[in-house]
């Protein structure tokens, strides 16, 4: 389900990558808590799940995101653990016309 992401000026947009376009608003996918607390997981982990050491890790069409301490995950919701780092969908670029 895709809600609507209001932004003032250049504020990043959770899942996305890119400047895009001063202050408009983009459509971006509810985001899920993030979950998971294992090291070297057993399983392939979903999304927002972790801990990845790298995209083998993650689920078809996943990548693994390295994150420093308590960075926000892009597409996730909640802190997580520090230092953790969390399987998410490839970024796009953000899109929009002036």
């Amino acid at each position: 389900e895709l809600i609507c992401f209001q932004r003032s000026g250049y504020t990043s947009v959770p899942g996305c990558l890119g400047q895009g376009v001063t202050n408009f608003n983009y459509c971006i996918e509810q985001r899920m808590e993030l979950r998971g607390t294992q090291s070297s997981p057993s399983h392939e982990l979903g999304l927002c799940e972790g801990d990845c050491d790298n995209d083998s890790h993650c689920s078809d069409g996943l990548v693994c995101f390295h994150r420093t301490g308590l960075e926000q995950v892009p597409g996730c919701n909640g802190l997580g653990i520090s230092d953790h780092d969390y399987c998410i969908e490839q970024n796009m670029e953000l899109r929009g016309t002036e």
